[in-house]
């Protein structure tokens, strides 16, 4: 439990993360109730991690090694052996 407390303490959005936590304050008798921790926290979070995963982290990589940067190849040979 430590480490996924910390995590939260940092102020990371995770949805296992956020179960964790939702789950601890439900059992500590919050007035929240299950259908507002889904709602109001596992939605926005949910969409929020699918959308940094999949469209954030996607044109990342795609302007690093892809189309968007230009696709240029390196001028350096790169081989599997060394030559020397």
């Amino acid at each position: 439990w430590f480490p996924i407390s910390c995590f939260v303490a940092i102020g990371f959005e995770h949805a296992p993360a956020n179960m964790f936590v939702l789950t601890m304050g439900l059992l500590a008798g919050s007035e929240e109730t299950v259908l507002d921790a889904l709602w109001k926290n596992m939605v926005p979070t949910t969409l929020g991690n699918f959308f940094a995963g999949a469209v954030c982290v996607a044109f990342g990589y795609s302007y690093a090694f892809g189309s968007l940067g230009g696709n240029n190849k390196s001028p350096m040979l790169v081989t599997r052996c060394s030559q020397e």
